[in-house]
């Protein structure tokens, strides 16, 4: 438990840290997609925008490609929510 505590660095006082507010708009996402029948698209494009922009400040490649894959795929699903069905 302790080395546990060590790797996740939850020994030391809480640091907000702008990708916690990331995890907090997908866990809210996920448990809305799973119990409800509520349409989370606009929320999975919210957390997808917010990720994508604080992981340019990480400088990491791997960030970068991650959160844009995921704001296009989320992107493609905002619009296709609107998509016009005709008879």
């Amino acid at each position: 438990m302790k080395k546990l505590k060590q790797y996740f660095e939850l020994n030391r006082p809480y640091e907000f840290d702008p990708t916690d507010l990331t995890a907090i708009i997908f866990l809210v996402c996920s448990v809305l997609g799973i119990f409800t029948t509520v349409n989370i698209t606009p929320l999975f494009l919210m957390g997808s925008i917010v990720g994508t922009i604080f992981c340019l400040k990480g400088r990491r490649i791997n960030l970068i490609i991650l959160n844009g894959s995921l704001l296009v795929l989320n992107l493609v699903n905002f619009i296709k929510m609107f998509e016009i069905k005709l008879p």
